[in-house]
C-alpha cells in the first residue's frame, strides 16, 4: 500500500465513520466535526488540512513537529464504568441524589490528527497483523473488504472493521452449533464461558511488544523507514496516554480506549494464548470476542469431570483446571512462593498451565494468564480471570436438551427483532415500560418475598430508546409524546442517569424532533445535576487492585483531578449530546433552550467557593455551551453529515445544495419534517460535479438517491423524465460519492481504476433499465430489471388493511395523519410478512406516507422482501400539483453480499374520474404520468398498475407474453367491475394478477390463469384488523405450461388455454434467461444504427 494523499483521505473517511456509529466517542466526534469546518479560524477546508497533515507526515523536518503536537495534546476523559449498588435496607423504588462511581474507565483525548494516524497505522500495517489473529476471534477485525484484491490499494468505502453485532453472533452461535451437534451423536457437552478483568488496562504494550509486532509483517514493509517510525509513533502515543494516568495501573503502558489501533493490538497480545488453547487443549470449539471466551468441549463418560457433573460436585475451580491447568498438576505448586514460581518456569514449556492459580488475602482464588503466553513475559502485564463472569453448562446426551433449545431460541428471537420494522405498541398504547426493568431475586421472583429490587435492563433501555426515536421520527403523536416526557422524567432519577449516559442523545433527539424544548431542558438540569453530585466510592476501582496502596490513592484523592476530570468528561458528553440533537431542529425554540442550558451549566457550577476554582481551570468546557459556539457546531454537524441520517427523510444534501444557508434558528426547519424540508429545498440545484461531498461517514445508499431524485423531479414538475437516464445519473452520483469514482475520467493502465471499472461494471449490471418498443399505448415502456438473483416460485403477501376515508381532506389541509396508529398498520403488515417469509408484500394505493419509505426500504434490505406499495397523495409546490405515486421497492444483494434496494416510482398516468372531481374540488391539479414499468426481480418479470389504469384497454394489455405476474394496487368502490378485469386479465394475458384493495370495498386476490373453481389462489373481504394473506405463484410452472404445443397445453390442463398470438419466443428466452440481453442487445444495436 503506498503512503500518498488519497490515503489520508481514506483514513480520515474511516475514522469519521467509526466514530459516527460509536455512541461512546462523542467527545471525538465533535472534535472531528470541528475538525472538519474550519473552526481553528485557519480558513483551510478539509481537504487543505488533510494535504497539509500528507505533507507533515511525509517530509521528516514537519513529521517531528508533527508528533510533538499531537503528543503534547495527549489527555483522558474519564467515564463512570459501575456505579455502587445501595445497600439499604428496605426495598424502595427512591434512589440517593449521591453517585458514587466505583468503576471508571479512561478514554484518550487526543487531536484528532493523532486519530488519523492511527487509522492510517491500521491500513499499512494494523491489518497485516489482524491476518495473523486467530480466526475463531471475532472481536475488532479488520473488514475483509479493506484491501483491493486487484490493485492492492485501501478501498474508499468508510468500512474499517467487520459490524461488530454480525462478529459478535457469530462468535455465540457457532459455538451454540458445535454443541448441538455434538449432543445430536450422543456426546456430553461443557460450555465454558470467562472474560478478563479490565482487559486493557491489565496490558503493559512495551517497546519490545512492539518490536515483537512488527517482527510479524513481512520484511520488506519492515525495511520501509517510514512503517518503522508510524509503527513506533503508536507506541509512543500508548506510553504518553499511561503517563497521563500516573500510577493508576502501576505504571503500565495500558491500551487507550478509543483509539482504533488498540482494537488489532489487543488481539495480538493474546495470540500466543489462543494457540496454546488450540495447541495443547484442542477443545471441539474455542471462540473469543475481544476478552470474552467461549470453549466447547466433548467430555467423556469415563472421566472425573463427567463424574463430578453428574453428582453436580463440579465447581468453578474444577473445571478451569480441566480446560486450563491439565497440563501440569498444578495443586504441588503455590505460585505465591518464590521457589515453586521458579519450578514452574523450568517445567518444560509444553507442560506449562495456560492459567495459574493464587490465593488473594480473602482465600479465594485467582486465575491468571501464565506471563509465558505474553508477548513480552517481562512486562508487567497481568492477566486476570473476572471470576464473577465464569460460568459452565454441562449438557448430558442422555437427558432433556431443553435449556441449549431454550437459549437458542431466545438468542434467536433477539437477533430477528432487529430485522423488523420497530414497534413500541407497550409505551404509545399501554403507557406500559416493563420491558426496560427486570426483577432482582436470587432464585427468581415467584412471589412478593422473594423481590430483592428492581432494575433498569442497560441493554433493553437502549434498545428500547433507539426504536422509540425511530418511530418518533415518523409519527406525531402528542399524546404520547406528552405521557413520555412524564415517563422519562420518572424512569431517569441519578443513578440511572448517570449509569445510562450513553442515552442521553437518544432522549435529547426524541424531545426535540417533536419541538418539546421544555422538556429537552428539564432533562438536561437533571443530568447537570446528576453531573455535580458524582462522588466515588470508598472502595473505587480507579486504580488496579495491585496498587491500591494507601499512600498513593490518598495523593489521588487529594488531588480533585479525578472528580474534576470526570465532571468535565461528561459535561462535554452531554454537550455532544445536545449539539448533534438540536442540528435537526432550527427555531427559535432550539435557540431559547440552549441559551437557558448554558446559563444552567455556569450557575451550578460556580455555586460554590470550592467549584470556583473548577471554573477557572474549566471555563472552556463550560462557555463551549454558549449559543454562539453551539450554533456553529450545529451548523457543522450538517454540513459533514454527522447528524443522525435515519431521521432525516431526505438526504440533507437535498438543502446543503440551496443558494442560502438554511440552517439558521430564524428559518424555523425540522429535519425531520419532510414537510419542512420540502418548502426548503432549491428546486434548481442538482448534485453535480462542482460540489460533490466525499466525506461520508456512511454508504449512501441507492434509496437514498432515489428518494431524492423523486422529489427534485416532482419540485422541477420533471416526472416523465427517461428512467434510463434518472438510473445512470443515481450510479454515476453512487460511485462518486461512495467510492470516489469517475468513470468518464479514467487513467489510462491503472491498477486502481480498472479494479474500480471492474466495481463499477458489476454494480451497474445489479440494476438496469432498458426502454421497450412495444405497439399499443401511447406512453413509454421501460423493462427494469434488479438483482440477479432466480426464483422458480414467490410467496405473495397480499394486504388486507382498512382506508381513512378523510386521509386525503388532511392533506388538502396540510394536517396529513402520522398517528402511531397509521404506524403501527404498516409495521404489522411489514412485520407479519417477515416472519412468514414472504418474498413481496403489496399494499393498496395511496397506502404509504411518502416520508416513511426510507424506513420501509432499509427494512426490505435486511430481509430481501420486496414491497408494492401506493403512496399517499403529495401536495407539491405552491401551483397546487397533486401526484399519485406507486413505489416499488425492490432489495438485492451485490457480489459482495452489500444489501441494497432498488426504490421504482410510478407516477399514475390514468386518474379517475371521481378522483380528478375531488382533488379539483380543491383547487388542486393531477399530475399523470407517461410511461409503465416491467420490472424484473428475482427471474420474475411484472407489470405494477394502480386502480383505474386497469380501466385502459390498450393499456393493460402492452405486457402480453412478458409478464408472469401483473399487479394492481386499487383504491376502489367498483368491485364487480375490477373483478371482471382482474379475471379476464389473468386469461388474456396468461399471467397470475395480483390486485389488493382496501378492506373496506374488498376483492384482493392473487389470480391465476385456470378453470374459474380454483383460480383464486387467495381472495379476501372485509375484517376490522389489518393482516396478511399469503398465496404462492409457480413461475416456472406456468412457463413450461405456456410453452407447450395446444395438443399437449390439452393433455396438461394446469392451466388454462394460450391466448392467440401469444409469443412463445419470449417464454422459452424466459425458461433460458436470456430474454433481458436479447433486449439488451436490441436497443444497442437501435443506438448504433439511429447514431
Amino acid at each position: 500500500v503506498d503512503i500518498d494523499f488519497s490515503l489520508i483521505k481514506k483514513a480520515y473517511k474511516k475514522l469519521k465513520s467509526s466514530v459516527f456509529y460509536d455512541k461512546t466517542q462523542l467527545i471525538l466526534r465533535d472534535k472531528i466535526v470541528e475538525f472538519e469546518s474550519c473552526s481553528d479560524n485557519s480558513g483551510e477546508n478539509i481537504d487543505e488540512k488533510l494535504k497539509k497533515l500528507f505533507d507533515d507526515i511525509i517530509y521528516p523536518d514537519c513529521r517531528e513537529r508533527l508528533k510533538s503536537e499531537i503528543l503534547d495534546s495527549i489527555g483522558y476523559h474519564s467515564f463512570p464504568k459501575k456505579l455502587k449498588s445501595s445497600e439499604l435496607s428496605i426495598i424502595t423504588n427512591t434512589v440517593s441524589n449521591k453517585t458514587e462511581i466505583e468503576e471508571t474507565q479512561y478514554f484518550i483525548d487526543m487531536d484528532v490528527r493523532g486519530h488519523i494516524i492511527g487509522v492510517l497505522w491500521l491500513l499499512l500495517i494494523g491489518w497485516r497483523l489482524d491476518k495473523g489473529v486467530y480466526e475463531h476471534s471475532y472481536g475488532n477485525r479488520i473488514r475483509k473488504k479493506l484491501i483491493n484484491d486487484f490493485s492492492k490499494n485501501v478501498t474508499f468505502s468508510p468500512n474499517l472493521f467487520e459490524p461488530y453485532y454480525v462478529l459478535y453472533e457469530s462468535w455465540r452461535d457457532t459455538a451454540l452449533s458445535c454443541a448441538r451437534k455434538s449432543l445430536d451423536k450422543s456426546q456430553d457437552v461443557m460450555i465454558l464461558t470467562m472474560d478478563f478483568s479490565r482487559f486493557y488496562y491489565s496490558l503493559d504494550m512495551t517497546r519490545d511488544s512492539f518490536k515483537c509486532f512488527f517482527e510479524l509483517i513481512e520484511e520488506n514493509i519492515q525495511s520501509e523507514p517510514l512503517y518503522k517510525e508510524l509503527h513506533f509513533f503508536i507506541y509512543e502515543i500508548i506510553e504518553r496516554y499511561s503517563e497521563k494516568l500516573g500510577k493508576l495501573f502501576d505504571g503500565r503502558k495500558v491500551l487507550p480506549i478509543g483509539f482504533l489501533p488498540s482494537n488489532v493490538l489487543a488481539n495480538c497480545y493474546l495470540s500466543k494464548f489462543d494457540k496454546a488453547v488450540i495447541d495443547d487443549l484442542n477443545p471441539m470449539y474455542y471462540g473469543r470476542y475481544v476478552d470474552d471466551i467461549l470453549i466447547v468441549e466433548k467430555i467423556e463418560k469415563n472421566s472425573r469431570i463427567y463424574k463430578e457433573a453428574m453428582d453436580q460436585r463440579l465447581n468453578e475451580e474444577n473445571a478451569i483446571k480441566y480446560f486450563f491447568g491439565r497440563c501440569i498438576n498444578w495443586d504441588k505448586h503455590d505460585l505465591r512462593q518464590e521457589k515453586d514460581q521458579k519450578e514452574v518456569e523450568h517445567i518444560d514449556q509444553q507442560r506449562r498451565p495456560i492459567l495459574t492459580c493464587h490465593k488473594d488475602k480473602d482465600n479465594n482464588n485467582i486465575y491468571k494468564v501464565d506471563r509465558y503466553y505474553y508477548i513480552d513475559e517481562k512486562s508487567k502485564t497481568e492477566i486476570k480471570v473476572k471470576n464473577q463472569k465464569v460460568k459452565i453448562f454441562h449438557f448430558s446426551s442422555a437427558e432433556s436438551d431443553a435449556l441449549l433449545n431454550c437459549f437458542i431460541e431466545h438468542l434467536r428471537k433477539n437477533k430477528s427483532e432487529f430485522r423488523y420494522m420497530p414497534e413500541c405498541d407497550a409505551v404509545f398504547e399501554e403507557d406500559n415500560y416493563n420491558e426496560i426493568y427486570c426483577l432482582k431475586g436470587k432464585d427468581g421472583v415467584r412471589k412478593l418475598g422473594d423481590a430483592e429490587g428492581v432494575s433498569i435492563d442497560k441493554y433493553a433501555l437502549s434498545k428500547f430508546l433507539g426504536k422509540y426515536m425511530r418511530i418518533s421520527g415518523l409519527v406525531d403523536d402528542s399524546r404520547a409524546e406528552s405521557k413520555f416526557e412524564k415517563d422519562i422524567a420518572k424512569i431517569f432519577n441519578s443513578h440511572t442517569i448517570v449509569e445510562n449516559y450513553t442515552t442521553w442523545e437518544k432522549i435529547i433527539q426524541v424531545f426535540v424532533i417533536n419541538n418539546r424544548f421544555s422538556a429537552v431542558y428539564n432533562f438536561v438540569t437533571k443530568i447537570i445535576e446528576a453531573i455535580k453530585n458524582l462522588n466515588f466510592s470508598g472502595d473505587a476501582n480507579i486504580k488496579d487492585d495491585s496498587v491500591k496502596d494507601v499512600s498513593a490513592k490518598d495523593d489521588f484523592d487529594k488531588d480533585s483531578d479525578h472528580v474534576r476530570n470526570m465532571r468535565s468528561s461528561m459535561l462535554l458528553f452531554l454537550r455532544g449530546s445536545l449539539a448533534r440533537a438540536t442540528s435537526l431542529n432550527w427555531c427559535e425554540n432550539s435557540k431559547n433552550c440552549i441559551e437557558k442550558i448554558y446559563r444552567c451549566v455556569k450557575d451550578t457550577f460556580s455555586s460554590t467557593e470550592e467549584e470556583e476554582a473548577i471554573i477557572k481551570e474549566e471555563c472552556e468546557v463550560i462557555n463551549s455551551f454558549c449559543n454562539d459556539t453551539m450554533t456553529e457546531l450545529r451548523k457543522n454537524y450538517c454540513k459533514t453529515r454527522m447528524n443522525d441520517k435515519y431521521i432525516i427523510p431526505i438526504m440533507i444534501d437535498a438543502l446543503l445544495n440551496t443558494s442560502e444557508d438554511l440552517f439558521d434558528d430564524s428559518k424555523g426547519i425540522n429535519l425531520a419534517s419532510f414537510r419542512d424540508i420540502l418548502r426548503n429545498i432549491d428546486p434548481e440545484k442538482q448534485l453535480s460535479d462542482d460540489d460533490y461531498y466525499y466525506y461520508y461517514p456512511y454508504i449512501v445508499k441507492m434509496h437514498d438517491l432515489s428518494m431524492y431524485t423523486i422529489v427534485k423531479k416532482m419540485l422541477n414538475e420533471e416526472c416523465n423524465k427517461s428512467l434510463k437516464e434518472d438510473l445512470e445519473n443515481n450510479q454515476r452520483y453512487y460511485l462518486k460519492l461512495n467510492y470516489k469514482y469517475d468513470k468518464d475520467k479514467e487513467k489510462a493502465n491503472d491498477q486502481e481504476t480498472d479494479y474500480m471499472a471492474n466495481i463499477a461494471k458489476d454494480f451497474e449490471n445489479e440494476i438496469q433499465i432498458e426502454e421497450l418498443d412495444l405497439l399499443g399505448g401511447d406512453c413509454k415502456k421501460y423493462a427494469v430489471k434488479v438483482g440477479s438473483g432466480r426464483k422458480d416460485r414467490l410467496k405473495i403477501a397480499v394486504a388486507n388493511t382498512r382506508i381513512h376515508e378523510d386521509n386525503f381532506q388532511k392533506i388538502v389541509r396540510d394536517e396529513p395523519n402520522r398517528t402511531y396508529r397509521r404506524y403501527q398498520e404498516l409495521s404489522l403488515l411489514l412485520n407479519k410478512a417477515i416472519s412468514e417469509g414472504a418474498d413481496m408484500l403489496i399494499l393498496p394505493e395511496a397506502f404509504l406516507p411518502f416520508e416513511w419509505i426510507p424506513t420501509l426500504a432499509r427494512t426490505c434490505e435486511k430481509n430481501q422482501l420486496a414491497v408494492v406499495t401506493g403512496v399517499e397523495y403529495l401536495k407539491i409546490g405552491h401551483s397546487g400539483k397533486i401526484y399519485n405515486l406507486t413505489a416499488v421497492i425492490l432489495p438485492y444483494k451485490d457480489k459482495h453480499e452489500y444489501e441494497s434496494s432498488y426504490i421504482g416510482f410510478h407516477l399514475k398516468r390514468h386518474y379517475a374520474p371521481v378522483e380528478i372531481k375531488n382533488i379539483e374540488g380543491y383547487r388542486l391539479k393531477p399530475v399523470a404520468g407517461d410511461h409503465y414499468e416491467l420490472y424484473c426481480w428475482n427471474d420474475c418479470w411484472f407489470p405494477v398498475y394502480c386502480c383505474y389504469e386497469l380501466a385502459s384497454i390498450k393499456d393493460r394489455s402492452l405486457f402480453q407474453s412478458y409478464a408472469d405476474m401483473l399487479i394492481a394496487v386499487e383504491w376502489n368502490r367498483d368491485t364487480n367491475y375490477y373483478s371482471n378485469i382482474v379475471e379476464s386479465l389473468a386469461r388474456d394475458l396468461h399471467c397470475y394478477c395480483v390486485q389488493v384493495n382496501y378492506c373496506n370495498y374488498g376483492d384482493s386476490r392473487i389470480t391465476q390463469p385456470t378453470k374459474t373453481e380454483i383460480m383464486d389462489i387467495v381472495k379476501v373481504k372485509g375484517g376490522k384488523n389489518s393482516t396478511i394473506i399469503i398465496g404462492e405463484i409457480d413461475i416456472k410452472r406456468l412457463r413450461e405450461f405456456q410453452f407447450m404445443g395446444v395438443s399437449i397445453q390439452d393433455i396438461n390442463r394446469e392451466f388454462k388455454f394460450t391466448p392467440p398470438e401469444f409469443d412463445t419466443d419470449i417464454i422459452y428466452k424466459k425458461m433460458k434467461h436470456t430474454l433481458w440481453e436479447e433486449l439488451k442487445n436490441k436497443n444497442n444495436e437501435k443506438e448504433k444504427n439511429s447514431s
